[in-house]
């Protein structure tokens, strides 16, 4: 390697001149026992770096070229001016999931649930988002249930996708109305509190409906579990929980069955022209309710279904 001496004509105090000037420049490691302020890592980095290192992290990273004599203090002044602007333009990093805690799985059933159960809460209904009896956290099965007086809505989505078997539902009093889809039940949702009542009314009240069984009062039922006028609610849920039920129901010409759930959050009562009513859901047939005095059979049941999908329960 060569040596240069500086003659005496004033060289040496220039080059002295250099050399603190380039001092200046160049990130200093901290003493002992000082703590670090203001300087970046990077910074730090590139002053451990020689010149022949920086010309080549310029130009490698940046794509710029620089003389072969150019001081390691201007190469360094270039390189993190550049390295500010780029890291200033940057889009900040997404923060990355700790190993620990995994995040949890957003539901997509949880997600288009969101904005119905919005407006039901706006419009005066309690509402609760469940899952669906029976299924797993990966199954992505919930079921919507709002609730406003007498009447009730239930709805419920498989991994974001409407459930159509069974179908959504809207009960008012011992009448469950099927819904086609997310819409309709949107509709019923903002509905006046007493339009299902006066519509309930018509149907009874219309002479020209299907010829009805008479009342259950003339009909023989079988023996009960309980007495339907005077049991109390718990009494009753616990004889009914997972049975299957038939019972006369006044808009048909036949009795209806269905088989009582297990999720005792699904079951509630009402009152509906002085009767009481009894509200559930049926895994396989949605959301249904009868007259308690209407009940005509309790037991284990049979589920069947028709080439048309209808679900037919057997109480036996």
């Amino acid at each position: 390697m060569g040596t240069t001496t500086a003659n005496k004509h004033g060289l040496r105090k220039a080059a002295q001149e250099r050399t603190k000037k380039h001092a200046q420049r160049t990130p200093l490691p901290p003493k002992d026992g000082v703590e670090k302020v203001g300087v970046p890592e990077y910074a730090e980095a590139y002053g451990r770096m020689t010149q022949p290192q920086l010309r080549k992290a310029l130009f490698e990273k940046f794509g710029q070229r620089s003389a072969n004599d150019c001081p390691k203090g201007k190469l360094l002044e270039v390189i993190l001016k550049k390295e500010r602007e780029a890291r200033a333009s940057a889009p900040a990093p997404e923060p990355r999931p700790s190993k620990k805690a995994s995040a949890p799985v957003e539901s997509r059933s949880a997600a288009k649930a969101a904005p119905i159960q919005a407006i039901m809460e706006a419009n005066g209904w309690e509402s609760s988002l469940l899952r669906a009896e029976g299924t797993e956290e990966a199954d992505d099965e919930m079921e919507l249930e709002a609730r406003r007086g007498d009447e009730t809505l239930w709805i419920s989505w498989t991994k974001g996708v409407l459930t159509t078997e069974p179908m959504p539902s809207y009960t008012i009093g011992d009448r469950t109305i099927k819904l086609r889809n997310a819409s309709a039940v949107k509709q019923y949702a903002v509905r006046a509190p007493d339009a299902g009542a006066k519509e309930l009314q018509k149907v009874v009240e219309n002479k020209f409906f299907k010829k009805r069984a008479p009342e259950p009062s003339t009909i023989k039922r079988s023996k009960l579990p309980f007495d339907p006028e005077s049991a109390s609610e718990s009494e009753i849920i616990d004889a009914l929980m997972g049975k299957a039920v038939a019972w006369h129901n006044r808009l048909r010409e036949t009795p209806e069955t269905a088989i009582v759930g297990k999720n005792v959050r699904r079951i509630h009562f009402t009152e509906f022209g002085g009767e009481r009513i009894f509200n559930f859901l049926c895994p396989q047939g949605g959301f249904k309710a009868f007259r308690l005095v209407a009940l005509l059979k309790v037991g284990s049941g049979k589920v069947h279904k028709s080439k048309g999908e209808t679900v037919v329960v057997e109480v036996e």
